[in-house]
């Protein structure tokens, strides 16, 4: 069976993964992997939950307590917010297993993935808040650039889900070799929900000119637009002949701008991007578009890397 490991914290804000969870793992019949992370050294300053806090502070004279004594509370408070979920899960049909782990959280969240062979993780991009305490939002960010499986991110801007259903697939395009290896798990997510298949492709409306940036002229634009949508065409016209429902767009504009626009024009319930890639005149990086779409998105972002597409 598949499993699909689902970083928790403690908080109300990182819960938000919980029902896209339950929806991967009905769509590819997985297990759920239920993670907490113990930060080491525990401080109180990094504790969200409010059960957790009150038991570290209510501690006798709990600035010199042992740290052992701290990080027990800790671990004991976590495995009984994981057991919580576990059972809610349980009780819909899912197989779930819970975990609780002691280090760093971007580190611990990623080998709990390899370990258990996972082929997916899916967290909420923002689980704390407050600016001295640890940030879901800065773990999420490190497990997207050291996870060698897919990521399913769910901002904290996305609207609380009781349910997840997929109709539409947003696919950001820029002709490079990189950005296609997001289509194998695109075409799976597809067969798997029925959903349509948006591919979209943003046309640079600057041109390098002698290393000077200037604005294309309006018929290199229409050219270069019609170029793109002939390149998307051949892939609508490839899904289509393996009954995916698709459509393309080529937009004069930039990618991140293009992208978090069109997602939320097209009504887009997914976008699935690789975390790295290049194409075009001025090799616009893809990564650097990614983590962009990543800090602005209000759609759940499903980010590939290029080794494990």
């Amino acid at each position: 069976m598949n499993t699909i490991v689902v970083p928790l914290d403690g908080s109300t804000l990182s819960e938000h993964a919980l029902p896209y969870a339950r929806a991967a793992a009905q769509l590819f019949d997985a297990e759920l992997q239920l993670v907490q992370v113990v930060p080491t050294p525990l401080e109180p300053m990094f504790v969200e939950s409010v059960p957790l806090r009150a038991a570290v502070q209510n501690l006798p004279e709990e600035r010199n307590m042992p740290r052992q004594v701290t990080n027990r509370v800790a671990y004991e408070q976590a495995e009984g917010c994981l057991f919580s979920h576990a059972a809610r899960l349980r009780e819909r049909g899912l197989h779930t297993s819970t975990e609780v782990r002691m280090g760093m959280p971007d580190e611990e969240i990623v080998s709990a993935a390899l370990q258990h062979n996972a082929t997916m993780i899916v967290m909420a991009t923002h689980g704390r808040s407050g600016l001295r305490r640890w940030t879901l939002g800065s773990v999420a960010d490190k497990v997207v650039r050291s996870s060698p499986i897919p990521v399913l991110l769910i901002p904290a801007t996305c609207p609380i889900a009781h349910e997840w259903t997929i109709r539409r697939i947003l696919v950001p395009w820029d002709g490079s070799e990189l950005a296609a290896r997001a289509l194998p798990l695109v075409r799976e997510m597809a067969a798997r929900t029925h959903a349509e298949i948006v591919l979209v492709q943003a046309v640079d409306p600057l041109s390098d000119i002698e290393t000077h940036w200037v604005p294309v002229a309006g018929d290199i634009a229409i050219i270069r637009r019609n170029e793109a949508l002939e390149q998307l065409k051949d892939i609508t016209d490839d899904l289509s002949r393996n009954g995916l429902r698709s459509a393309a767009v080529a937009i004069l504009s930039y990618p991140s701008e293009t992208i978090l626009e069109e997602a939320i024009r097209q009504h887009a319930d997914l976008i699935i991007m690789v975390t790295h890639g290049y194409g075009g005149m001025r090799r616009v990086a893809l990564g650097s578009v990614a983590d962009r779409v990543l800090h602005a998105t209000t759609t759940p972002l499903l980010l590939v890397h290029p080794a494990d597409a």
